[in-house]
């Protein structure tokens, strides 16, 4: 695996690559991947980008300038093409023609489902359009070529590779050179994949990232912001726990201008392996603690004058600020 691509996702590289390393998954892919999918990816950074980065900086109260008004951080965004490695590693077997089922399995389920339609209401149909029985035949036998297309799909092989990579790898927050990417190819395999739409998606994940951005750079009230190399040493399920908590968050603020986002993203996240997932049992009994206690443990794990890294002493501060919280709240 490359060193780019290592456990400390994307903190080895002081620059960010122009674009990802090409492979063999990315040339079977590209036989079959519209770059409609590009542009639908760098209109919705475009669209949501300001109001994601609103919405992060309410809820975190961390931001990128000081007091002063001094900029103390800039995070630029970009789409760039090819796969992550650990994706085109798990997908090296995969041929176009099966890429071609992945992106259009939607597709040809719903074709499916309007000649199912067709089939079951062949008598009203007939009052309108007149005898069809002569041409259900022909229905029958497109519904059986569509079946038998569709047991060739090797979307549940793909999905469950996916579940067992401990990266980002639909985009990235690259840590030396403060930039975020997102990769067009991997959301536009996963949006089919996960049954969502590619730009709802490309929401969540560039929000997932924001977060990322803001909880490493981001300022605090007392000026003070998470040191680069604590970050990097950082517990993983600490980090992306973190951006995974406050994506949900804002997904479901974000309710009645995306409705499909707090879907979406749990789409994805179930999908996911143990760091994207266990921020949903922080508090045990599937519970999760409210963002004041969130921020609270934040704020208190990544000042600290004595540094714990590990995952049990951020889960530590969690737990005593939502005490905190509950106290203040009852008094």
């Amino acid at each position: 695996m490359s060193d780019l691509f290592k456990s400390d996702t994307y903190s080895a590289a002081a620059v960010a690559p122009a674009r990802l390393s090409e492979s063999r998954a990315e040339s079977q892919l590209r036989q079959v991947l519209s770059r409609d999918a590009f542009s639908i990816v760098s209109d919705t950074v475009k669209r949501w980008n300001t109001t994601l980065r609103t919405e992060v900086r309410g809820i975190t109260a961390l931001k990128f300038t000081d007091d002063s008004g001094r900029i103390t951080a800039s995070i630029p965004v970009s789409v760039i093409d090819g796969m992550p490695v650990p994706l085109a590693e798990a997908t090296n077997h995969i041929e176009a023609w099966q890429w071609w089922l992945i992106l259009h399995r939607p597709n040809l389920e719903q074709a499916d489902q309007g000649l199912k339609l067709v089939v079951d209401r062949k008598d009203l149909l007939a009052q309108q359009v007149g005898d069809i029985s002569r041409k259900l035949e022909g229905v029958r036998l497109s519904r059986s070529l569509i079946e038998d297309i569709l047991t060739k799909s090797v979307d549940d092989d793909v999905l469950s590779r996916f579940q067992t990579i401990r990266e980002d790898i639909l985009g990235a927050y690259w840590i030396h050179a403060g930039k975020i990417q997102l990769y067009w190819m991997s959301l536009a395999i996963f949006a089919p994949l996960l049954r969502v739409s590619l730009s709802t998606l490309t929401v969540a994940v560039l929000c997932h990232e924001l977060v990322h951005a803001y909880t490493h750079r981001g300022v605090d009230i007392d000026g003070s912001s998470w040191s680069t190399s604590r970050f990097i040493e950082t517990d993983i399920h600490v980090k992306e726990g973190l951006a995974q908590y406050y994506t949900e968050q804002v997904m479901r603020t974000l309710g009645n201008r995306l409705p499909d986002g707090l879907e979406t993203f749990l789409a994805k996240t179930s999908r996911q392996s143990s760091p994207y997932t266990d921020y949903q049992n922080w508090l045990g009994e599937k519970k999760q603690p409210s963002p004041e206690a969130v921020r609270l443990a934040m704020l208190g794990f990544r000042n600290s004058a004595t540094p714990n890294f590990t995952n049990e002493s951020f889960l530590e501060k969690l737990l005593k600020a939502q005490m905190q919280i509950r106290g203040g709240n009852q008094g």
